[in-house]
């Protein structure tokens, strides 16, 4: 990311110095920075998103499997004093 900032910079530089100084080649020039800027912008807030959801599915992830060993954990536990009661009302 920062390099291609500062390759838009250049670009942008050497663009500038190679035409004349008409206004409307200094526009064109800068529209043309503008948009390679945005362009970075983009992937950069894309990438960052996408680094963002993987590390949420990761804990969403993580969250479920420890739900599940709790449950089953509890599940069983239950049953132990499921038996244990039943095992008290037939003696």
């Amino acid at each position: 990311m920062c390099f291609s900032k500062h390759e838009c910079v250049d670009d942008f530089c050497d663009d500038f110095q190679s035409q004349p100084q008409a206004d409307t080649q200094v526009e064109s020039v800068l529209a043309k920075l503008e948009d390679q800027l945005s362009e970075n912008l983009l992937e950069a807030v894309d990438a960052e998103v996408h680094n963002n959801v993987r590390k949420v599915a990761a804990g969403l992830q993580a969250l479920r499997s420890a739900v599940e060993a709790i449950w089953g954990e509890l599940k069983r536990f239950f049953f132990s004093v499921g038996q244990v009661f039943k095992s008290l009302i037939q003696v």
